[in-house]
């Protein structure tokens, strides 16, 4: 669902400043940035940075806290004079959708780079809001989920951000309740573990209620799933907080799962991922907001205790 996307160094230094704040409003809602550093500290993007002005610089020392990152494979030397190099353009095939080059760059390389990359999006930052790439990523944070396999709809939503994340919270009153609930939810873990690295998963969810479901039940639940089910190491620790399930529906209604500082609001929660097909559901996509950690903190006060899942 994110739009993977480069940014010519070049391209960064001669953008405007309404320029920046459009690219980084885009990049932390809908994209990551791929770059040619083992870190981003290492990267040709971070040494240009002290090269803006003050008010440019502030705006990235803000989104580099938050916003996802991934080094490309394979020791990409990165798009700075990409011109005398062309042929390691090669390496981004199947990496990225997108690159964002300097005006003069882009006219020079772009039939070369077109033929060497034809399913990667040549673009100008001025030009992000219209970008292919990122209106589809905009599609798909507000579109209903459909009736699509399973594994089709963990690959094109959730995947990416799985792969990239360290925290993920599950809020979810039913994600342990028989049938949907704890099918969906043992789904989810399981393709997490293959996708994720080392991510710790909070699950906020409750007990009683019309299944009669106690705490002891629903802590072996998920310690089963763990047990049985977990073994590729990409979920590093759950732990699993419950709430009684009428206090919990005073709290709240929606159910949301949080990656970093993403929220994908799922209408049908780990329902959807029950079964071969997922069921349709209402999604929108968000940038974690007071109200969703506001949710979490009233949650987590009405639990008395923490059960750590081990894995």
């Amino acid at each position: 669902m994110l739009a993977r996307f480069a940014l010519d160094p070049d391209a960064v230094l001669a953008a405007s400043i309404g320029e920046h704040r459009r690219l980084i409003r885009e990049w932390l809602r809908y994209g990551v940035l791929f770059h040619n550093g083992n870190t981003f500290a290492d990267s040709e993007l971070a040494g240009i940075l002290n090269q803006l002005p003050q008010s440019k610089r502030i705006l990235w020392k803000e989104i580099l806290k938050k916003a996802w990152m991934k080094p490309v494979q394979g020791n990409w030397p990165g798009l700075e004079k990409i011109e005398d190099r062309i042929n390691t353009a090669e390496t981004l095939n199947g990496m990225l959708d997108l690159i964002f080059l300097e005006e003069t760059r882009l006219e020079y390389v772009q039939d070369e780079m077109k033929e060497l990359c034809p399913d990667i999006e040549l673009d100008l930052l001025e030009d992000i809001d219209n970008s292919v790439a990122f209106l589809r990523a905009h599609e798909l944070g507000e579109k209903r989920t459909d009736e699509i396999r399973v594994q089709e709809l963990w690959k094109e939503r959730f995947a990416l951000p799985a792969s990239l994340c360290r925290n993920i919270i599950i809020v979810d009153r039913f994600a342990l309740s028989d049938g949907e609930g704890i099918n969906g939810l043992e789904a989810f873990l399981v393709m997490l573990d293959g996708s994720a690295k080392k991510a710790n998963v909070t699950l906020y969810s409750s007990f009683g209620g019309k299944t009669n479901l106690t705490e002891d039940d629903a802590q072996n639940r998920v310690a089963q799933i763990s047990r049985e089910r977990l073994a590729r190491g990409g979920v590093g620790e759950i732990n699993l907080f419950l709430t009684d399930s009428r206090e919990f529906g005073k709290v709240e209604h929606d159910r949301f799962i949080k990656f970093d500082h993403l929220v994908f609001e799922v209408g049908s929660g780990m329902a959807v991922f029950n079964g071969r097909h997922s069921k349709q559901s209402n999604f929108s996509s968000k940038i974690d907001q007071d109200g969703h950690r506001n949710t979490v903190k009233e949650l987590h006060s009405l639990c008395s205790r923490t059960y750590p899942v081990s894995v």
